[in-house]
């Protein structure tokens, strides 16, 4: 679904395409290389003791040498080539490190470790394919992995979420579930795979099991968001309004004052199109950050945002403007910002929102969201060649657009003699569900034009 060009960067729940990026710890977590320059473990490992001078030296020979020697004499050590992939990955080579993880299969063939950092190469590529079947083989040698049993360990965690992850990807709720109970036996106080699991869980019907697993999760980890409030915005995702209402007002129950609570809270009611309610939550969540000293620019920018869609733009500039005071580069803050200017008559803040707006346009070229909003700017300060140009450009990205940018383009058809275009593209939008700032304003100009 399109994002409004509101730029709304907001909270909308746990997103699926979100697993990927969840799914365990880097292979270099498992690997001591960062350790290499450390006295105390230059004295655990002395045969790691001069491998940084010799490849600053550009000894690569002598280094590969040196980790040869480590490896036989510490189990606990990966294959010497995938130590040197890890220590050139410093270099963002990655012809080079990916040339001796492929060193590492050929003269390890049985050992895990090379296919695992390929599988998360892969994956981090969004190569699904192929770090499948990366991590299908590492599987498979981990099963008969007779080595240092820490090292063992901490492969699997990375396997059995990768797995996870990409199974849930494709959803595979079954072989999702299996890979995370597999990696709960390993730590059965993982905070992210009971969450994953939970999700799982509730994919396959068990809503009330997914609870309890989210329940787990955050008796592991005190920071994660109030289950119940998770479990609500799984509901909205799955269409499930009703049960979705039922968890959210049961969340802020039981944590009345965790401002994440109140956040996820605000978002939600703001994507249901409560705008109301939702600043209401906003302005508590605002009021616990101010109070528990939280970082308050998300609430700020959620908050700035709500009031747009209520058309109270001199509030969403309040908040912006305290949002961007926070944050100065934070697209949404200050995207949003020259909006709630421009909507505004006065002279003087629609030049502010257009500096703002072609600023985000020059640092993000390609951004259509930076470039659907320079364009209404434009178009507010009635330069209107100017705003057909960058609409245009909008149009030939082949994204479809988003209700408000068709909106204002159709509102410059009208003003530019072009009235039977501007009321076929009215009344495509006005039929659209969802987040619509200019709705209303949609429907008048609609009918202002004869349809």
């Amino acid at each position: 679904m399109q994002r409004s060009s509101m730029g709304l960067m907001v909270m909308g729940g746990i997103a699926l395409a979100c697993v990927l990026s969840l799914v365990g710890p880097s292979a270099a977590d498992t690997l001591p290389l960062d350790d290499l320059q450390k006295p105390a473990t230059q004295e655990a490992i002395p045969e790691l003791a001069d491998v940084m001078t010799k490849l600053n030296k550009g000894d690569v020979a002598g280094a590969l040498a040196d980790m040869k020697a480590a490896v036989e004499k510490h189990p606990q050590l990966p294959p010497a080539e995938v130590m040197m992939a890890q220590l050139m990955s410093r270099t963002n080579r990655a012809d080079t490190v990916r040339y001796w993880l492929e060193q590492a299969i050929i003269a390890s063939p049985n050992q895990p470790d090379a296919y695992v950092m390929l599988g998360q190469d892969a994956m981090q590529n969004k190569r699904t394919a192929e770090s499948q079947l990366l991590f299908e083989k590492s599987y498979q040698l981990l099963e008969g992995f007779t080595g240092d049993a820490k090292r063992k360990e901490g492969l699997q965690t990375i396997v059995f979420g990768s797995l996870a992850g990409l199974a849930m990807n494709r959803k595979d709720w079954d072989a999702a579930k299996g890979y995370l109970v597999e990696s709960l036996k390993l730590h059965p106080d993982d905070g992210r795979a009971l969450q994953l699991l939970g999700r799982v869980l509730f994919e396959q019907g068990n809503a009330e099991e997914a609870l309890e697993k989210l329940k787990a999760a955050k008796t592991a980890d005190p920071k994660t968001l109030t289950p119940e409030a998770t479990l609500a915005n799984w509901y909205e995702e799955a269409g499930d309004r009703a049960n979705a209402g039922k968890y959210m007002v049961e969340a802020i129950k039981i944590a009345p004052t965790d401002f994440n609570t109140r956040f996820v809270a605000s978002n939600w009611k703001f994507q249901t199109q409560d705008f109301k309610q939702a600043r209401v939550q906003a302005d508590i969540a605002l009021q616990l950050a101010e109070k528990q000293d939280i970082d308050p620019s998300a609430a700020l920018i959620l908050a700035g945002s709500i009031a747009i869609f209520q058309g109270d733009y001199p509030a969403a500039e309040a908040y912006l403007r305290k949002a961007i005071a926070l944050a100065p580069a934070n697209f949404a803050a200050t995207n949003n910002l020259a909006l709630a200017l421009c909507e505004q008559d006065d002279e003087a803040k629609r030049k502010l929102a257009f500096q703002y707006a072609q600023i985000n346009s020059r640092l993000r070229p390609d951004d259509v969201e930076a470039a659907s909003t320079l364009g209404r700017v434009l178009f507010t300060l009635k330069h209107y060649a100017d705003a057909d140009k960058v609409f245009r450009k909008v149009a030939t990205t082949g994204q479809s657009l988003s209700p408000d940018t068709a909106y204002y383009i159709a509102a410059l058809y009208a003003e530019t003699d072009r009235k039977e275009e501007a009321k076929k593209l009215l009344e495509q939008v006005v039929k659209k569900e969802g987040l619509f700032s200019q709705r209303k304003n949609a429907e008048q100009l609609l009918k202002d034009l004869g349809s």
